[in-house]
């Protein structure tokens, strides 16, 4: 019979700029005090995806910032979602015992 040989497909121009599944897995079982929304139209060729967390609006935001960008100089170059979001979640509760 005719053989058939496998090929390769190369990786079309939609499927580099589309958010990969382990990426929107982890998003889609995050804790509902996340709300996350993914971008798909940032999904740039060296894998950089863009997410929107939802903060209600605080006084207190400008120490939520703070906290956070302090935490985020420990965290090692490659982390996941989850611990940036924990991250998050630690700077809002600081945030609020500071405000207590």
């Amino acid at each position: 019979g005719p053989s058939i040989t496998g090929r390769k497909r190369k990786p079309d121009e939609d499927e580099r700029h589309t958010i990969p599944n382990i990426l929107q897995g982890e998003v889609a079982r995050l804790d509902m005090k996340f709300v996350i929304s993914l971008d798909p139209s940032f999904c740039s060729n060296n894998g950089a995806v863009h997410l929107f967390c939802k903060l209600g609006a605080n006084s207190f935001l400008q120490t939520v910032h703070k906290n956070m960008t302090s935490k985020l100089l420990q965290l090692p170059d490659k982390h996941s979602v989850t611990e940036l979001l924990n991250t998050w979640a630690q700077s809002i509760r600081q945030a609020c015992l500071s405000a207590a």
